[in-house]
C-alpha cells in the first residue's frame, strides 16, 4: 500500500473505532491484532525489520486508541519481535554469541 493510501486507511481506522462504544474498542482492538500479526510476518518476510517496526509505529495510536491501559501496545510489541525474530532464526543458525539471539528482540521505542 502506499504511504498515503496507508495513512487515510489509519484515519478511518481510527474514526471507526472513535465511534464504538468504550466496551467495545477493546475486542476491535483484539481483532486488528490479529490482522497486524499476518501483516508483520509478510513484512519480515518481504521487507525486513524496519518495516516491521513501521507497522508497530503506524498503528500505535489505534491501538492506544482500542486500549488506553497499554496492554494491547504491549502484545503488538510482541508480536512485531516476534515476527523478526522469525525471519533472524536462520541467519543466526550455528552461530555461539549472545547477541544474535538478542539481535532481533532489542529494539528502543
Amino acid at each position: 500500500m502506499r504511504p498515503h493510501q496507508e495513512r487515510r486507511y489509519n484515519r478511518r481506522q481510527i474514526e471507526s473505532v472513535r465511534r464504538l462504544p468504550e466496551e467495545l474498542r477493546y475486542w476491535r482492538g483484539v481483532e486488528l491484532l490479529i490482522q497486524w500479526r499476518a501483516e508483520a510476518c509478510r513484512r519480515a518476510d518481504d521487507l525486513g525489520a524496519p518495516a516491521v517496526w513501521a507497522l508497530m509505529d503506524a498503528k500505535s495510536e489505534l491501538i492506544r486508541l482500542c486500549d488506553p491501559k497499554g496492554e494491547l501496545v504491549e502484545e503488538l510489541r510482541t508480536i512485531c519481535q516476534e515476527a523478526v525474530a522469525r525471519v533472524a532464526r536462520p541467519l543466526c543458525h550455528g552461530r555461539k554469541t549472545s547477541a544474535c539471539s538478542s539481535v532481533a528482540t532489542v529494539r528502543s521505542h
